[in-house]
Parts: C-alpha cells; structure tokens; sequence
C-alpha cells in the first residue's frame, strides 16, 4: 500500500483536483452559473489503496465512480498535479497494526 508494509493495512485518503490528476477535463462549471455556487468543481476525494513503485503508479479507491471507475491508476505526477492544483500541503494516511474483529456491541 502507499505507506509500504507489502501493501495491507496501509490508504492515505486523498483531496485532489479530479481534472489534474486525471490529465483531462472531467468535470466543468461555469464559474458564473447558478450552478457553481453549490459546486465542488474538480474537488474530488479518492483513496490511494496500493502503489506500484516500479511503474510510479498509485492504484485509487473512487467513492464517486459513476465519475471514474471503482479502481483507476493515475502516475505519481498525475496525482502530485492533483493534489498541488488543490493547494493540498496534508493527506491522511491510515494504518492498521494488527488486524483485528470489529467489537460486538
């Protein structure tokens, strides 16, 4: 997974411009519509769920898929360009130590 580890137990949750890391034009508002008001434009919240190092490619989870697909590669560059087109400077990354059972309740 992105934070090594032979890729279990390891996301980092992403905020990114879905155009820039895309490399095309997906999504487009018209910054006067109506519309744009209650736009998140390109914003777009994907999960890096495993990273090829030898390809520089990062394997996504897509909340959103109708957008995407459910799973969809982009290259590091792609997703750096993503994040910075978003001002992003954090992520989050997840990491679970030991695998554990949900509790019963």
């Amino acid at each position: 997974g992105p934070a090594g580890g032979g890729g279990r137990g390891h996301v980092a949750l992403l905020l990114v411009d879905l155009n820039a890391t895309s490399g095309t034009s997906i999504i487009h508002v018209d910054p006067e519509s109506e519309a744009a008001s209650l736009s998140h434009f390109a914003a777009h919240w994907v999960v890096a769920v495993h990273v090829d190092v030898g390809r520089r490619s990062v394997t996504l989870a897509d909340p959103r898929s109708k957008i995407t697909t459910r799973l969809w590669s982009a290259c590091v560059e792609e997703i750096l360009a993503g994040l910075q087109a978003m001002g992003s400077e954090t992520m989050v990354a997840l990491s679970l130590a030991e695998p554990t059972a949900c509790p019963k309740t």
